[in-house]
């Protein structure tokens, strides 16, 4: 993740005002985490076990500090929102600028591509991991009102991270 991260997460947190910043991680810890509950099936606030698991995937990605991080996953459990549309109405009201609009829908379509990647789906659970993140995306993007043409490119541009992040692991 961290080659999406140094491509949106980075710039869009820089571009925010130092009030808006902590507001902004939240919100993208809570989507990242809904993201990553889709392979569950769990479709309930977040619990602090999956925090965890959340810090040790997202946290150094996202460059975010071992003092800051326990503290902001408290406050991100603590305001843990259910069901899954009342966050994305959260994140609509948060009226966020067009580059964090593009960080907070490209750090969860990753987790998203690696779900709908992941070789040990059947074809069934396949055909249901895609059927599921694309319903999340569909809603994140309406809630980020991001159009059609933004969507695609920040999608492109995450799968390209993607292969090219690969490629470099295997190297």
């Amino acid at each position: 993740m961290k080659v999406v991260a140094i491509k949106y997460y980075v710039p869009a947190l820089e571009a925010l005002p130092a009030s808006r910043r902590r507001q902004f991680q939240k919100r993208l810890l809570a989507l990242i985490a809904r993201a990553k509950a889709i392979e569950t099936g769990e479709d309930e606030p977040m619990d602090r076990e999956a925090l965890g698991d959340l810090a040790d995937d997202a946290g150094e990605s996202l460059s975010m500090t071992l003092d800051d991080l326990p503290s902001l996953l408290e406050e991100v459990f603590d305001e843990s929102v259910d069901p899954l549309s009342a966050l994305l109405e959260e994140v609509r009201a948060d009226a966020w600028p067009p580059r964090v609009q593009e960080a907070l829908y490209a750090c969860p379509h990753w987790v998203t591509l690696w779900i709908v990647e992941n070789s040990l789906w059947d074809d069934e659970a396949a055909d249901t991991m895609r059927r599921l993140t694309k319903r999340f995306l569909d809603g994140l993007a309406q809630a980020l009102g991001l159009d059609a043409a933004a969507r695609k490119g920040i999608e492109s541009a995450t799968r390209t991270l993607r292969g090219s992040d690969e490629d470099a692991e295997e190297e």
